[in-house]
């Protein structure tokens, strides 16, 4: 398996902290950002293979980093995950219409995320 640089961007300190050991355990590379801003800056200097971005975070939210990293040129190397807790048919076609390639529910299941990081490498 190859390893994947992987941006979790997360505003609860204890699931970020939570997905980075996860993530680590299963032999990728793990970047933190703790709120929109800084994720959609890591986004575009970092260029993560998989990025894990929660949709409710203060300020700017995943649908509008999604929006604006989507905008950049070859942005679409990077495979963006929406976590959310919301999981409803127009939830999930809000998060593609904004660029996300794949819509995942929190609580994610570790062997989900393990699969999903597999597949990707």
């Amino acid at each position: 398996m190859a390893k994947r640089r992987v941006l979790i961007v997360e505003d609860n300190k204890d699931a970020g902290e939570m997905y980075r050991i996860l993530i680590e355990l299963y032999g990728h590379e793990v970047l933190v950002a703790e709120n929109g801003a800084r994720g959609l800056e890591m986004l575009k200097v970092a260029r993560p293979d998989i990025a894990l971005v929660d949709i409710g975070l203060p300020g700017m939210d995943g649908y509008e980093i999604a929006r604006r990293f989507r905008a950049e040129p070859d942005s679409d190397r990077v495979y963006l995950v929406a976590l959310t807790g919301y999981g409803s048919s127009s939830d999930i076609d809000r998060s593609r219409q904004a660029g996300f390639d794949l819509h995942l529910l929190k609580p994610v299941d570790p062997q989900a995320l393990k699969s999903l990081l597999d597949s990707r490498a």
